[in-house]
């Protein structure tokens, strides 16, 4: 199996939509899942020059996706480096696809200048903890997350 990394393209959609469901089935995420909604997200992700967004292809189907976000801090002289998704689909995890989008994404990141590179993950995720320890990814932070509803309250 050849996997070839490239820039994702509007046509992409598809696939990436199909890797997010499986995510979300994934982590047990029964909410409802609007379509529509991602794909116009999607579509501005790409016209965006603060977003990198990548596919992998292989056996003529998108098999993997990863997302980057360059941002700023008032702390930080320079920029820094967010994956905000990588996604490999279950059947193709472990042969190295993963690795080489971390490679292609520290490329990326001393590209722009970036100061730090940086990705966020569920705690309860041991598969994906172990895959960016063995990247040299350290714990540096503990994440606070506040769930809201669409009223904008926060759940107890």
């Amino acid at each position: 199996m050849e996997a070839v990394i490239r820039e994702a393209a509007p046509e992409n959609f598809d696939g990436i939509f199909e890797l997010l469901l499986e995510l979300g089935k994934h982590f047990g995420d029964n909410k409802p899942v609007d379509g529509d909604k991602i794909l116009s997200i999607y579509r501005g992700f790409l016209e965006r020059t603060d977003r990198l967004e990548y596919v992998v292809e292989a056996d003529g189907r998108l098999v993997a996706m990863m997302s980057l976000t360059i941002d700023e801090s008032l702390y930080e002289d320079r920029p820094y480096m967010i994956i905000e998704e990588l996604i490999v689909t279950a059947g193709c995890r472990g042969r190295g696809i993963g690795k080489r989008l971390i490679s292609l994404a520290i490329v990326r990141t001393l590209e722009r200048g970036c100061c730090v590179f940086c990705v966020e993950t569920e705690a309860a995720n041991e598969g994906a903890t172990r895959f960016y320890r063995g990247r040299d990814f350290d714990r540096e932070s503990i994440l606070f997350e506040m769930e809201l509803d669409r009223r904008g309250a926060g759940h107890n």
